[in-house]
């Protein structure tokens, strides 16, 4: 306690709880043939930005970025393949990895299931990105199974098929829907927030779908995780699923695993600063704290159900999490229980710190 010598007034700070800001759920990733431009990554935000750089040239790439910024985008990061090899697709990717700020990734119209199986892994060792995948062309909807050819990877989402759009002159231009679906995601993201799916939402500049399905062959896409386009009476062109490639219920939705990221890479970008504390209860009370305010905001966003906190969430640091082994490891651990679906039917995630 501090000592006070004579009458007056004395203030005494304490230290209060250090707020977690949202990461951004917004960042775009296109990666796609271009006959010229830069070669080095180019954050752009229009159609015109994206010519005036990449040229004028048609291409599915193009298309996507038109997609893309009609269905509501802000902004995308364009990294430009010189070839169509798996060398430069694997460059590409590596440039990729020490990108900053990017979430949402696609290559429209790369359909080859290994080189979307790098994309998608690509996402997955980075922890805090997720692919948006196309199915081939030319593929019958009975036909379409991407999530047995790519190992039932959970970092990303197939739509099916591909849309058509507007040529000139009477035409129609078919192009792969990866880049109008990353609008949408972006559209959705900034009006309810990354926990609302990406479903049943109208795609906009769209005036047709290369393959028209059926009821039943939506649903027996939906078995397969493969996300329907569907052109409905009455309500235009929209996305009719929700799935990833997941083969692991707990992650079967978009939303759910989007939703994760975003509070893991939160947490693990807001709360850097406990690798410079002590490890010990007073720390593990601020990390409570502190993640217990971020979950809490979700709550009453309504990102988590339950109608009680304890219900939508649950955040453990203490001695139970972080033994004495860890302790002389220097090694925090922080349990954290989300209930996305049903109330307190919780998703877990362990976040552990290493002190410098």
């Amino acid at each position: 306690m501090p000592e006070y010598s004579h009458p007056g007034i004395y203030v005494v700070e304490q230290p209060g709880p250090r707020p977690v800001m949202g990461a951004r759920t917004d960042g775009v990733l296109l990666l796609g043939l271009a006959d010229e431009g830069p070669d080095a990554p180019l954050d752009v935000t229009s159609l015109q930005q994206f010519r005036s750089a990449f040229g004028t040239v048609q291409s599915l790439l193009a298309d996507a970025v038109d997609g893309f910024f009609t269905n509501g985008g802000r902004r995308a990061t364009i990294l430009r393949l010189a070839s169509d090899s798996a060398d430069d697709f694997n460059a590409a990717l590596d440039v990729a990895t020490g990108l900053r700020g990017i979430s949402l990734v696609a290559a429209p119209g790369v359909v080859d299931p290994t080189r979307q199986q790098l994309l998608a892994r690509h996402c997955e060792d980075q922890r805090f990105r997720f692919a948006v995948l196309d199915c081939p062309l030319d593929a019958a909807p009975d036909d379409c199974n991407p999530q047995a050819l790519l190992g039932g990877m959970g970092h990303a989402a197939a739509y099916y098929p591909w849309l058509e759009v507007d040529g000139g002159g009477g035409t129609r231009r078919q192009v792969p829907p990866s880049g109008h679906v990353l609008g949408c995601y972006a559209t959705t993201d900034y009006r309810r927030g990354v926990w609302k799916a990406p479903a049943n939402e109208p795609l906009v500049g769209v005036i047709g779908v290369t393959h028209a399905t059926t009821t039943e062959q939506a649903g027996a896409l939906v078995a397969r995780s493969v996300n329907p386009i569907r052109q409905l009476p009455q309500r235009g062109i929209r996305i009719w699923g929700a799935r990833t490639l997941s083969d692991n219920p707990e992650w079967r939705y978009v939303p759910v695993r989007r939703l994760a990221i975003h509070i893991e890479q939160s947490l693990s970008d807001g709360m850097g600063w406990v690798v410079f504390e002590p490890n010990d209860a007073t720390l593990w009370a601020a990390i409570r704290q502190s993640a217990d305010g971020f979950l809490h905001e979700l709550w009453r966003n309504g990102a988590l159900t339950g109608t009680r906190p304890q219900d939508a969430y649950f955040v453990a640091c203490d001695a139970t999490t972080t033994s004495a082994a860890d302790i002389d490891n220097g090694v925090t651990n922080c349990m954290i229980g989300f209930a996305p679906l049903r109330p307190a039917e919780f998703i877990v995630l362990t976040l552990s710190w290493a002190h410098a």
